[in-house]
């Protein structure tokens, strides 16, 4: 169970009571939500030759792990936003509550032109402000991030961005004054739309506090010299236990573009 401590204090409600009026019980009491985390299982397997480590001239066991640790980052990372099933992070682009729009304001979303203008990122913006939650991390896909790059008007300039996503731009965004733009290739660059197969990306809006994780055993790993012995292979298996819940979806976004 997690509450953060901005969600008690607006528990409180401020009241100017008349003249005789009676001030308890107060007019909203605190509550403490929970949110449920389920131990999800992670395993990735790697093998390599007896050969290869008797004749590497470099540390065999530290590649192996340098592969698991990047191999788990991506299915976490890929599951955190689309996962679902009851194995995996169930993902947060269907999260209850959150909030979508869509580039030039309709489904499927239009490619910025003048007409429609430019300023979805911005308006995704006032969207979580106005749910009062400034948003600290602007995720997108590179693609997605270096085509918004590219973007002129119609006398062939350069779009510059507004100052406030400029703010992100230079990783100074948000009420934190760190919120910054990242880029992951575990958002998917071509996505159907309603009825529109072209690629569309998202561009998620989050707050990093209400990002939960829950981990039930850390990412381990274990030899499996026996198993693949007869084909004089070494192996070994990472294990890992986790879930990550999005909290207050709604006053957070997602944008298609």
């Amino acid at each position: 169970n997690r509450r953060d401590a901005r969600d008690v204090a607006e528990d409180f409600v401020r009241g100017y009571a008349a003249e005789g009026t009676d001030g308890y019980p107060p007019s909203t009491d605190v509550t403490v939500g929970h949110y449920q985390l389920v131990a999800r299982p992670y395993m990735s397997v790697e093998t390599w030759s007896w050969e290869l480590e008797e004749d590497s001239a470099i540390s065999v066991p530290d590649i192996v792990a340098r592969s698991f640790t990047q191999r788990m980052a991506r299915a976490v990372q890929s599951d955190f936003l689309y996962g679902s099933g009851a194995a995996f992070i169930n993902g947060i682009s269907t999260a209850v509550g959150l909030n979508v729009t869509y580039e030039g304001g309709a489904s499927p979303p239009i490619a910025p032109v003048a007409a429609t203008g430019y300023n979805y990122v911005d308006a995704a913006i006032a969207i979580n402000r106005t749910a009062k939650l400034d948003v600290d991390m602007i995720v997108t896909s590179p693609l997605c991030y270096s085509k918004y790059g590219l973007l002129k008007n119609t006398l062939n300039d350069a779009l510059r961005p507004s100052p406030t996503v400029q703010q992100y731009l230079n990783g100074v965004g948000g009420a934190t004054g760190e919120g910054a733009f990242y880029t992951t290739t575990a958002i998917k660059d071509t996505q159907t739309v309603g009825a529109d197969t072209a690629d569309v990306s998202d561009m998620y809006f989050l707050w990093s506090d209400m990002v939960y994780w829950g981990i039930k055993h850390s990412m381990s790993v274990l030899p499996l010299r026996e198993r693949f012995a007869t084909a004089r292979t070494n192996g070994a298996v990472c294990w890992l236990r986790l879930d990550a819940f999005l909290a207050h979806a709604e006053a957070q976004g997602k944008l298609q573009v």
